[in-house]
């Protein structure tokens, strides 16, 4: 475990500090900024290496300056580091948001950089790669990939548990994408614990009470589209358990551990 920016004393003690920083100047709802770097299977990254990817990455994001924790996991298949940041810049004390809040797509940009220079292969559908001449370009044959809005991000980001959007993507993307009719919509959203249901002139899937934007799951969900392919639109019959909240899930094994502690820790620190 390395602590940046922080003085060299156990971890223990630099994390409190870290989190009561947090505490004594809040000024978001989520001061931390949590990402995971995963190196591919046969990768064994030396702890040189890791020191500089964690360089790069805060380099790239405009944090390098911030208080940071990082680890490196070997508990999966693949090596993969945690790197948790504190937003708050510790001199100037105000709130720093990574390229304006589309941190997402920079943060593929700065893995592309950090791989060539290790001289590491890019997976076949990464974001970004490095061409001939050293230039970061988009990989034209990867294949888009599904994924929750910024706002659900957050969420997932600060409690280490899968959105509703995420659940909605999931459980019932195939299902609408595939349906050939409103019956056949229902019946599968019912089997995935979901419901669809027509709010105003739009329309929402519901995750238990929490509603998620039917055309922001999927801009061809939106009810006037779906009404040209499956008619007119006919409401369905759900079964009791799609109106109760879900079981929390976690968005991955490898982080949920680390951040229901660091929620624990702060609530210590605030009390």
């Amino acid at each position: 475990m390395i602590v940046k920016k922080l003085k060299r004393t156990s971890f223990k003690k630099s994390k409190s500090v870290m989190i009561g920083g947090l505490v004594d100047y809040i000024l978001s709802r989520m001061p931390v900024t949590h990402w995971i770097l995963s190196w591919q299977e046969n990768e064994q990254p030396t702890s040189e290496q890791v020191d500089e990817a964690v360089s790069l990455f805060l380099r790239g994001m405009g944090l390098d300056e911030h208080q940071t924790v990082y680890a490196l996991h070997k508990n999966t298949g693949n090596c993969h580091l945690h790197i948790a940041v504190n937003r708050t810049h510790p001199y100037t004390q105000k709130v720093i948001q990574p390229h304006r809040g589309f941190d997402i797509s920079d943060s593929h940009n700065i893995v592309a950089v950090i791989e060539h220079r290790q001289g590491r292969a890019p997976q076949l559908n990464a974001r970004y790669r490095v061409n001939e001449q050293s230039h970061v370009v988009k990989n034209l044959l990867r294949r888009e990939e599904i994924k929750p809005k910024p706002k659900a991000e957050d969420f997932e980001n600060a409690t280490g548990e899968k959105s509703a959007m995420r659940i909605v993507q999931e459980r019932g993307h195939a299902v609408i994408q595939n349906a050939s009719c409103w019956e056949e919509l229902h019946a599968g959203l019912d089997m995935v614990g979901l419901r669809f249901a027509r709010k105003g002139s739009g329309a929402v899937i519901f995750v238990g009470d929490t509603a998620v934007k039917a055309s922001s799951v999927d801009r061809n969900f939106s009810l006037s589209r779906l009404s040209k392919e499956l008619g007119e639109f006919k409401p369905g019959y759900y079964s009791e358990r799609t109106f109760h909240k879900p079981a929390p899930e976690p968005v991955s094994h490898v982080c949920r551990e680390e951040w229901l502690e660091y929620q624990q820790e702060r609530q210590r620190v605030a009390e």
